[in-house]
């Protein structure tokens, strides 16, 4: 629920600490809302984790935009993951 992203990434990575040291090891999902959304999904790509964009999580496109159905949203975080996939290149 965090809308700043240093926020965010600091609760995330608390959290994944937790699960770490508790040695669950399962598919973790890192996801933001309205404010983070995007940063989360590049951070989740960059550490190779699952995310996921809906518009219940935040409703604007990358650029900013209304985005006008959850394909359009699902579409841009694939296209950001594969950026993300293609600069690690």
């Amino acid at each position: 629920m965090e809308q700043d992203e240093a926020a965010a990434w600091t609760v995330a990575k608390r959290i994944k600490a937790v699960l770490d040291r508790a040695r669950l090891r399962r598919p973790l999902l890192l996801h933001g809302r309205d404010a983070t959304v995007w940063s989360l999904v590049e951070r989740a790509a960059e550490q190779r984790l699952s995310t996921r964009v809906r518009l219940e999580d935040g409703g604007l496109l990358p650029d900013g935009t209304t985005a006008p159905a959850n394909a359009v949203l699902v579409a841009a975080a694939v296209a950001l993951v594969e950026s993300v996939a293609d600069e690690a290149r």
